[in-house]
């Protein structure tokens, strides 16, 4: 019963919590950005345009992370039934 509780930390939930991690530093960190910059000029067209491209960069990887992790536990799922 103790080995059931104590159950080993999978390699591939370790990758995604640190993906989900980054992702929401980084969100963070533009929040901070636009705040800043809000306080400093009275010009946004330029922020919005870095910002979007900074989301997509930290994005990306999120997204392509939670798909895979998703298909490993289906087929891990898959193979459990069988």
């Amino acid at each position: 019963m103790g080995d059931k509780l104590m159950k080993k930390i999978e390699f591939s939930k370790i990758i995604l919590c640190l993906v989900m991690l980054t992702y929401f530093v980084g969100f963070i960190f533009g929040m901070y950005i636009i705040y800043t910059l809000l306080l400093l000029s009275s010009s946004t067209s330029y922020i919005s345009t870095a910002l979007c491209g900074f989301f997509s960069y930290v994005g990306a990887p999120v997204a392509v992370a939670i798909a895979f992790y998703s298909y490993k536990a289906k087929a891990e799922n898959i193979e459990k039934i069988k």
